[in-house]
């Protein structure tokens, strides 16, 4: 709103202008701040983890498909093996499967593979999960003044719990909320010597005067 529009509004009128513009600033604020933290969620924190597990495997599997196929060429020949129809001592399936992949080259590409390749019932995102833990200070500071600054809500599990106290140093950052002698709807009181209509200022304290003998 223009200045010289704000001057031809009462004093009441002003005050409640002027009020509502901060608040709106307030949660444009938050709004904006919350939006930063999604693009650093996103792209620093989550983006980059997933970026940097991709190029592992992509690293990884030139030697992870060498040591599948030295696998599979071993189990290939044990299933060969034991659908002759007669019963085989276990050194003449070795002698076999010896014959096409030497024993410490299967070993080998075992450990290998148990290593590059996680258990059936692990977690499929585990890896960019400990990626992610490795990349939270990406974030952390920003989380921080984020939660000091923003009074949040909680649900109804989270509003059960206790409040935390702020520690050392950190009480200034909090969000004060908006003094309820700025939300009156008429004009302030008025003091001997202030003109009738305008409201003493919000944040002054006012000078009690003498009692006028009856």
């Amino acid at each position: 709103m223009p200045d010289e529009v704000l001057a031809y509004l009462g004093p009441s009128r002003q005050l409640a202008t002027l009020l509502a513009t901060v608040i709106y600033l307030e949660g444009k604020a938050v709004d904006d701040c919350l939006e930063m933290l999604d693009v650093l969620v996103t792209t620093e924190l989550v983006g980059k983890a997933e970026t940097a597990t991709d190029k592992e495997r992509v690293r990884q599997h030139p030697k992870l498909a060498k040591h599948s196929a030295t696998l599979a060429a071993a189990v290939e020949t044990l299933l060969e093996v034991t659908e002759y129809g007669e019963e085989l001592r276990l050194d003449q399936v070795w002698e076999a499967i010896d014959a096409i992949v030497p024993r410490r080259e299967l070993r080998e590409a075992v450990a290998a593979v148990t290593e590059m390749v996680p258990p059936p019932d692990a977690d499929a995102d585990g890896e960019m999960r400990a990626l992610l833990a490795t990349r939270i200070a990406t974030v952390s500071g920003f989380l921080k003044t984020l939660t000091t600054a923003i009074e949040f809500g909680a649900n109804a599990e989270g509003a059960r719990a206790p409040p935390r106290r702020p520690g050392p140093g950190q009480g200034r950052h909090h969000r004060r909320g908006v003094p309820s002698r700025c939300c009156r709807q008429g004009p302030g009181p008025t003091s001997p010597g202030r003109s009738q209509g305008h409201p003493p200022h919000p944040g002054r304290r006012q000078r009690p005067q003498p009692a006028r003998p009856a």
